[in-house]
Order: C-alpha cells, then structure tokens, then sequence
C-alpha cells in the first residue's frame, strides 16, 4: 500500500483495545455483508478474511493463489483503508490521501482526463452508502461518514486544484478536489430524497453533509442542475415544508426528523445562497406547477 501510516495505532498486544476492536469488528462484518449481499461482485466472501486482517492489523497479505486469479478484495483500497483506521482525525485522514496520491505521481500525469482527488474512493463511497441494509446504529462506517465527506472533498470548488508533480519533475497532472457539478444530484439531492421517503436508512447517509456543497455549486452557476435534478430538488423541499402532511415521510424515524428539522432551520434563517433560497421560497409554485404537468 502507499500510505503513510501510523502503524502504532495498532495496538495489538492491548487487551482492550483488541476488544474494542473486535466489538467494532461485528459491525464493520455486518456492513461487507450488506455491500456483498447487494453485489456479489463487490466483495467476495472468502476474500473478508483480507479486511479482517488490515483492521487488526493496519496490513494485509494477498495469497500467491488469490493474486494469480486476480481477485480483488478492496474495490477501493484507500476507502477501506480510511473506514479501519483507528484514529478517527480528519487531519490523519487527509494525510492519507495525500500519501495516496504522492504515490501514484509518476502514474497520475498519464491520464488524458480530468482527475480527482482520492481517486476512485469517492463514488464508491457515495453509491455504497445508500445501499439499504445499514440500519444499525453504526450505520455504514460507524459514524466516519461526515469526516470522509471532508476529506475525500476538501474544496467546495471543483476548479480548486492541486499539481501532482513526477520524479522526473517535468510532468505534472492537475487534481480537482473539489465535486463535479454535474455528480451533486447523485450526492445530495437523490439519496435524500430517498431517505424522506423511508428509504435508505444509514443513519449516516453522506448526502446530509453535501447540502454546502449544492449551495456553493449553485450560486456559482445557477443552471448546474438538469432538469430532472431540479425538479426532484423541489420535491425535497417542499416534502422538507409539508413533513407532517406527507404519508411516506420517515416520522418514526430519529435521525432522519432531526436531518430535516436542522435543515429546514438553516432554510428559515435564510443561510444559503440566493439561487437555492429560490428554490426553496418558490418550492409551493414550482410544486404545483410540476404536479400540472403530470396530470396532463
């Protein structure tokens, strides 16, 4: 692995900390099972015993026989590297991706496309989290998820860059580190929209923590939503006006009222942008008149 990492974070010969971690280690079990159960291509059971290993461990050892039948236990390395990390620090975890990215430099300015910071770990991070079946109190990585949103998206502004420079030092490949507009309706709009309507119930669904991120994206260009994206925003908040009146809205649910109340809030207070404020004091007008269309 390219990492640069704290191996004395693993305290193998403490006895309570190797009990916390086999605790935590029922529940990080739990959620492979839910991403394998949901693709069995994702994560071969036999291959649980690798990530059993780098969460005691902080490395694992890939067996001649799974490396000549190319198996691949981490569909994103760095992630899971992050997930079993003992140090829950958004600093220890910036720190790793950038050891990550340091050591693909000489690779990185080969790629004829726009390239993202954390490579790779990102959409896998977003489309596993909205799986359902992480309905525990751990959710999907035992409450990481606000930290990693952080980290694996330092910049709100996918034109903030940095240069990744080889050894050679004449090649340089340009890293966004900021979202890509047009991912920010899978990021914060969609999976919300699920979760008012019941549905996924990982208590620490990413998309809480990406409404910053909409905000910013939108009054940088008002018209980065589609039309479809639009018009499910509007959906979101005008179910985040009506939560009592509409059926479907998750009321028994704890996290999920305390998401919309905090939300709804920040609305009332008037603390977005001018571009999503309209969205959100036209949400009846817009809603009716989207609700016309489909009954014609």
């Amino acid at each position: 692995m390219n990492y640069k990492i704290d191996k004395s974070l693993w305290k193998t010969d403490d006895k309570e900390w190797m009990a916390q971690r086999k605790e935590e280690w029922k529940h990080v079990l739990k959620s492979l099972n839910v991403i394998r159960d949901e693709d069995n291509s994702e994560i071969k059971k036999k291959l649980f015993k690798y990530h059993k290993e780098l969460f005691f461990t902080g490395e694992y050892n890939i067996s001649k026989e799974d490396e000549l039948n190319f198996e691949r236990p981490f569909p994103s390395e760095l992630l899971f590297l992050l997930w079993y990390y003992p140090d829950k620090s958004l600093d220890k975890y910036i720190s790793i991706i950038d050891s990550y990215m340091d050591g693909l430099r000489n690779v990185l300015y080969r790629e004829k496309k726009p390239l993202e910071y954390s490579i790779g770990a990102r959409n896998y991070f977003m489309s596993i989290s909205c799986k359902i079946g992480f309905d525990s109190d751990y959710g999907f990585m035992g409450g990481r998820e606000e930290l990693l949103v952080q980290a694996l998206f330092p910049s709100l502004d996918y034109n903030d860059t940095i240069d990744i420079i080889d050894e050679s030092g004449n090649n340089k490949a340009e890293v966004h580190l900021g979202p890509k507009s047009e991912d920010i309706y899978m990021y914060a709009i969609a999976p919300i929209y699920a979760w008012f309507k019941g549905s996924p119930n990982n208590k620490y669904l990413p998309s809480q923590y990406f409404w910053r991120y909409l905000d910013y994206l939108l009054s940088v260009n008002d018209n980065c939503l589609n039309t479809h994206a639009k018009e499910v925003l509007t959906f979101v908040l005008y179910i985040l006006k009506h939560t009592d009146e509409f059926k479907k809205f998750p009321k028994d649910t704890k996290h999920v009222v305390e998401f919309a109340n905090k939300l709804r809030l920040q609305f009332e207070n008037n603390e977005f942008g001018d571009v999503l404020m309209g969205y959100w004091n036209n949400a009846e007008k817009l809603y009716a008149e989207y609700m016309e269309e489909y009954e014609e």
